[in-house]
């Protein structure tokens, strides 16, 4: 979920540990267990319907995301679809780049 650089820091990992498991904490173990299980069968089901999509779209790919690393394949199958990499970061790529995010999606909004 997060680059190895992200977790190198190691005040950084502690607050990341201690966010994650104060949520968890908080959502039952059966909602989990359901979200989990839909992530499973979403997963790659709605491909067919990615050629469909007739607005501007965004996709942006975190380099080291081993999560969802087909990202470039998902810009490729909307037509005109902008695809940016953030290098390095992880799944987690809002937290580990909000500049790059940012810049990305001001980039987007900016092109029209």
């Amino acid at each position: 979920m997060f680059s190895a650089e992200y977790l190198a820091d190691e005040g950084r990992r502690e607050r990341t540990a201690r966010g994650l498991a104060a949520t968890a904490a908080r959502v039952p173990a059966s909602r989990l267990v359901r979200a989990a299980a839909g992530m499973r069968r979403w997963s790659g089901s709605r491909r067919a319907n990615l050629p469909h999509v007739s607005v501007p779209t965004l996709v942006l790919v975190a380099g080291g995301n081993l999560l969802t690393p087909d990202g470039e394949a998902v810009a490729d199958a909307i037509p005109g679809a902008r695809c940016r990499t953030i290098p390095g970061a992880g799944h987690a790529v809002t937290l580990e780049a909000p500049g790059a995010v940012a810049d990305a999606i001001r980039a987007q909004l900016e092109a029209g």
